[in-house]
């Protein structure tokens, strides 16, 4: 009789040693690089389906991209938004950040006029 209680406080023990050690083997997965910049590049995705980026793109609404892109960024993340003509787009930056870059080549209405819209976002 006393050895079928041993047998069960061991096999307990055994339980608990193996779900511990799942739990430092393998720890709850952190966003990565890749997933917040694909997070960015969805949202624009998103929009320009929706069919909204062309518009804001090519009457330069930055303000109001940047409040639509409210609903689908994360609310830990912080970021900023520039609708460019040209390859180079300039905008400030926080320093001592790591930064994702998400960019978005869209062409114009009723014409070939591209626009670049970067999304550059970061953890607040």
């Amino acid at each position: 009789m006393v050895k079928g209680y041993i047998k069960t406080l061991e096999a307990g023990i055994a339980i608990v040693l193996i779900l511990i050690s799942m739990v430092f083997l393998f720890p709850e997965k952190t966003r990565t690089e890749p997933q917040i910049s694909n997070v960015g590049y969805n949202c624009l995705k998103y929009l320009d389906y929706k069919g909204i980026l062309r518009y804001y793109a090519v009457n330069n609404l930055e303000s109001d991209l940047i409040l639509d892109l409210r609903s689908c960024i994360p609310p830990i993340l912080n970021y900023t938004v520039k609708i460019c003509s040209t390859p180079t787009c300039i905008t400030e930056l926080p320093e001592n950040e790591t930064i994702f870059l998400s960019s978005y080549l869209i062409a114009g209405e009723n014409s070939i006029d591209p626009k670049l819209i970067n999304l550059w976002i970061w953890s607040k």
